[in-house]
């Protein structure tokens, strides 16, 4: 098949250095999408400015399973603490009848830290 007028219209050539490639970051198709998503569980939670807090909630509850998959999801996997590494967890239970556990702490190990 013989070449489109005006010559080759790629730039590839062989052994040439390879092209810049699809820009980073993701396409403005998938911003839409989340966008959308995002606007659609707001409406679904009622709207305003805690819709999406509350169609979460709501989810949390009917779906455990498939929400606990999501948040493990957006949840780092090496957290790290301030300047000294130490991760300070703390627990605050509702209940009058309970003691609450207030501090955990976590200090890195040699070879974990990330």
């Amino acid at each position: 098949m013989p070449a489109p007028k005006g010559g080759n219209v790629t730039s590839f050539k062989k052994g040439g250095p390879p092209g810049p490639g699809r820009p980073p970051g993701p396409s403005r198709h998938i911003l839409i999408l989340k966008d959308a998503l995002l606007l659609a569980a707001q409406t679904a939670g009622g709207g305003g400015p805690d819709g999406l807090h509350n169609y979460l909630a709501r989810q949390a509850e009917a779906n455990p399973t498939a929400f606990m998959a999501m948040l493990s999801k957006v949840i780092p996997l090496q957290p790290t603490g301030g300047d000294n590494g130490k991760i300070i967890v703390e627990v605050v239970t509702h209940f009058a009848d309970e003691e609450p556990v207030t501090l955990i702490e976590h200090v890195p190990t040699i070879g974990d830290e990330g």
